[in-house]
């Protein structure tokens, strides 16, 4: 491989990188920027005159005094525990493929999931019983007031991480002579939200939703208008989805820890002057695309693939339907490398003998320009028609292919960087194919395997230097992304080593 050879590809795909990043959403606007998003959005220390500030104070009931057992539910996606005292879910412990993840357990002891507050207090709750429906599992607890009683019943979907929480406020004597608002609360989820982990809040807009990937950016801004408001880390999501009676009047982020990405969402409430209902619904559950698709379809934005997402969701269901039948994400991915080798092969097979052709052309000029060296204008003529003749064929092998792959390599990465299913899913030695290698085996194995492929006895050292210098950038830089991707590269190069000691052995 010449110079001209190996820088070819490496300008080709810094072009790609550079249209790619041109591509990507912009940035968002600076904290304090206003913008029409979905009605009105405003920071809250720059409301109207008119608007006050959410109220974000509350006060729980004495526990230690009401020791109180909680509410189990059992779900084919895992295990739910509601407080009765508070009527708030508590914990939920999702199961899958055979795993489970707890991704909600007593959060910061205000900010339980759907803790409902008028201006101040949370009274406490009764449990008053639940029953099975054919879809899901109702929850009821009641708190009487003074006034008025409040009702608060959990539908548990099933099949599908899906909570409906129905609200319901009647008067307790007359008529309710007081109008009040309540506030709903639910926290973001922050399950892999550490150092390296990933935090997205959302909310729907004209055109989709609108993503937030700073906390910053969210912290105590309030929204109007909603119809869907939540926030999201590498793995889970937690998000109302629908209002049913117009019960939100506006809503909030509000982080809990300074630096931290644990924040808690207000859903304040319309004045309440007379008794009524309302269903709000809610996802509380993995980022997973069949749940996400089977509960609200507008949820798959939050997978944020990019441009891209065609050719990702495509690759997750291969992975899926393979996975239906191995049961390891590893072999699953392995065996989506073979399938993508298989489909390129007649154009692998074209570029592999466009190079060869372009070899045996470099040698026959390179034995021209021996013969003719003291005859320039005579050796420039048997040169043309030597092209002539044989023609070119080395940008063929040496480029389209390589930009055939570049999409997929786009959407793979965005895939498996934030893939769901692969969260501390093992393979072999490797304890998360989401995380890199830790003892980095296979960044080694796909470089060895890139000078395997590329090594040739009969050129000298010096000659093969690009090539080697390549593989052992590419191999540090595969050690620090996800070890399936890396696993999807690694077969690739020995599918193609393979490929081409198999067909000099066939010419053979």
């Amino acid at each position: 491989m010449n110079i001209k050879e190996f820088l070819l590809p490496v300008a080709l795909a810094l072009l790609v990188v550079a249209v790619f990043n041109y591509f990507l959403p912009s940035r968002e606007p600076a904290r304090g920027a206003q913008e029409d998003v979905s009605g009105k959005m405003y920071e809250v220390k720059r409301e109207p005159e008119l608007a006050v500030p959410l109220n974000w104070k509350i006060t729980l009931p004495d526990r230690e005094k009401q020791q109180v057992q909680p509410v189990a539910v059992k779900t084919s996606y895992g295990e739910l525990a509601f407080d009765p005292l508070t009527a708030t879910l508590d914990r939920f412990v999702l199961t899958y493929a055979g795993k489970t993840t707890t991704i909600l357990d007593e959060q910061l002891t205000q900010h339980t999931m759907f803790l409902l507050a008028g201006a101040d207090a949370v009274s406490g709750y009764l449990f008053k019983g639940q029953r099975d429906t054919e879809q899901a599992v109702l929850v009821e607890f009641e708190c009487v007031q003074p006034e008025v009683a409040i009702t608060k019943i959990f539908a548990v979907y099933k099949q599908f991480p899906r909570i409906d929480l129905t609200i319901s406020v009647r008067a307790v004597v007359n008529q309710i002579t007081t109008s009040n608002k309540l506030r709903l609360f639910y926290v973001a989820p922050h399950v892999d939200s550490g150092k390296n982990g990933q935090f997205m809040a959302f909310v729907n807009e004209r055109t989709g939703l609108k993503i937030y990937r700073n906390p910053d950016e969210v912290d105590l801004r309030t929204w109007h208008s909603l119809t869907i408001f939540g926030a999201a880390d590498k793995c889970f999501v937690f998000a109302m989805i629908k209002d049913s009676n117009a019960f939100i009047h506006r809503a909030a982020f509000n982080r809990i820890t300074e630096g931290k990405n644990d924040l808690v969402v207000q859903l304040e409430s319309n004045e309440i002057a007379k008794s009524g209902t309302w269903t709000l619904s809610f996802y509380v559950g993995p980022k997973q695309l069949s749940l996400l698709s089977a509960v609200d379809n507008r949820l798959e934005e939050v997978l944020d693939y990019g441009f891209l997402s065609p050719i990702s969701k495509a690759m997750l269901k291969i992975l899926n339907f393979f996975y239906g039948y191995i049961k390891n994400y590893g072999l699953a991915i392995i065996l989506f490398t073979l399938l993508l080798q298989l489909l390129l092969l007649p154009l692998s097979l074209r570029g592999q003998q466009s190079m060869e052709k372009n070899a045996e052309l470099q040698r026959k000029i390179q034995y021209l320009k021996q013969k003719y060296h003291n005859d320039p204008e005579r050796f420039r003529v048997e040169q043309a028609e030597l092209i002539k003749t044989h023609g070119v064929g080395g940008l063929f092998g040496g480029c389209v292919l390589f930009l055939v792959q570049i999409p997929v390599f786009f959407a793979l990465n965005r895939l498996l960087s934030s893939c769901f299913e692969l969260r501390s899913e093992r393979f072999l030695w490797i304890p998360d194919l989401e995380a890199h290698d830790p003892w980095y085996i296979l960044p080694i194995l796909m470089a060895l395997t890139i000078l395997l492929r590329s090594y040739d006895a009969k050129k000298p050292f010096n000659k093969q230097l690009p090539m080697y210098a390549l593989a052992l950038f590419l191999g540090a830089m595969m050690s620090g992304v996800s070890a399936g991707l890396v696993l999807f590269f690694l077969t690739a190069a020995v599918v193609n080593v393979a490929q081409n000691y198999l067909t000099k052995f066939i010419r053979k």
